[in-house]
């Protein structure tokens, strides 16, 4: 009878053993289920899914709190990256002096070093502990770690950050325990993988897409080149139809709706408008023109042979002295004002000039462009001055051809007749 009476408690015992065990394997699963939902759903970023696992770790393994430290790029230091069950203090000192790599400062740089797991039974007894290390000591005296656990990341046989669990008494982790840790350290690093390639191939696609922009916009530019140099071809007696391309294409290319073309007076005293772009600004038509000496930038790139910017037009010194051209541009709605000179036989000669109604500044690249379009419109100038030279002393040489002519005819002599 009593043999009877053991042999039914020990299956009843062995019963609900195994009922443990099976819902203890259950809710294993059904955490590493979730901590798998949420790494697909966190494809670009891990914090979710490592915070995830260190509340999972931390339930499953009766740690009262948990972290999941990751090394910086350079591997000299330790940053948390996710907590459970920690006191606010605990992170806040570890983010403001983080944990050194160094295998003799703590368990979990020795976790990394060693790429195994290492357990502490009483860390008040622990080397690191009793050599004062203050890492140790704030973690001792802040949260009252007894037991610990650190598990290592590993990443192609390196290891990259550390899970640690703690426990306020002394209470070693079992060795289920430990297999749930380290399969959430499995799990972290699928975390921290994915959104490794998923930031790769963005930045590759980043990359790729960048290149191809950069591509359009060198293809746009070189036919525009191509484009006003067909033009300077066709207009070799005038100048214009070159300006209004030049004009188009860099209110197209640069953003700038609107713009014009100034150049320097015959008698060097002023400098006006030649040519507007497609869109006309309506302040300033062709014809207009302003004193050489003038502060305003369509006089100065041309004095000073340089482009000039203003950022933001109401920020700039002429509309805080109530400029009235000043004034007029801002009134009109413009922010953004870019000026390039031309420049021929080492004197400035004219300038363009973009305008935007936004602030924001024009690119180096844009800034190159409008400088080579300058130079396009010099060559134009320059070929239609030639042009004309030519034409001149054709026209001269025509004229004194013609005199030539009328000078090597012979001379009749008309018969002498005496007077009756």
């Amino acid at each position: 009878m009593y043999a009877d009476m053991v042999q039914h408690k020990s299956n009843s015992d062995n019963a609900e053993s195994l009922r443990s065990e099976l819902n203890n394997a259950r809710e294993r699963e059904a955490a590493t289920r979730a901590i798998l939902n949420v790494i697909s759903s966190s494809s670009h970023d891990e914090g979710p899914v490592l915070q995830e696992i260190v509340e999972t770790a931390a339930r499953l393994c009766s740690a009262p709190f948990s972290c999941l430290f990751l090394c910086n790029k350079e591997r000299t230091h330790l940053t948390v990256a996710a907590h459970n069950g920690t006191k606010s203090r605990f992170v806040e000192q570890m983010n403001a002096d983080p944990l050194s790599m160094d295998p003799e400062q703590s368990a979990t740089a020795q976790a990394i070093a060693m790429k195994s797991t290492i357990q502490i039974e009483d860390v008040n007894k622990d080397p690191i502990t009793l050599a004062g290390q203050r890492h140790r000591l704030h973690t001792v005296q802040i949260e009252g770690i007894r037991t610990m656990l650190a598990v290592p990341l590993l990443i192609d046989k390196k290891a990259v950050g550390v899970i640690l669990l703690y426990r306020r008494e002394v209470l070693l982790f079992t060795e289920d325990e430990i297999g749930v840790a380290e399969t959430f350290a499995t799990q972290a690093v699928i975390a921290i993988e994915k959104v490794r390639q998923f930031k790769a191939l963005t930045a590759r696609k980043q990359e790729l897409d960048r290149f191809n922009q950069e591509l359009e916009t060198r293809l746009e530019r070189e036919a525009a080149t191509r484009e006003i140099l067909e033009v300077i071809s066709r207009s070799r007696g005038d100048e214009r139809p070159v300006f209004d391309a030049i004009l188009n294409r860099a209110a197209q290319l640069c953003r700038a709706p609107f713009g014009f073309l100034a150049m320097v007076t015959d008698d060097g005293e002023n400098i006006a408008i030649m040519a507007e772009g497609a869109e006309p600004f309506e302040p300033f038509r062709p014809g207009w023109q302003w004193p050489i000496s003038s502060a305003l930038l369509v006089a100065r790139s041309v004095r000073e042979k340089t482009v000039l910017q203003i950022e933001d037009t109401t920020q700039d010194s002429l509309y805080a002295q109530g400029d009235e051209d000043r004034v007029t541009v801002v009134e009109a709605g413009i922010r953004t004002v870019l000026t390039a000179p031309l420049v021929s036989g080492g004197m400035g000669i004219g300038s363009i000039n973009l305008f935007r109604r936004e602030q924001q500044p024009f690119t180096p690249d844009e800034i190159a462009l409008v400088q080579t379009f300058a130079k396009q419109a010099v060559i134009a100038i320059e070929n239609v001055r030639q042009f004309r030279e030519l034409q001149t002393q054709l026209e001269q040489q025509t004229a004194t051809v013609e005199v030539l002519k009328v000078i090597s005819q012979p001379l009749i002599c008309q018969p002498f007749s005496r007077p009756s």
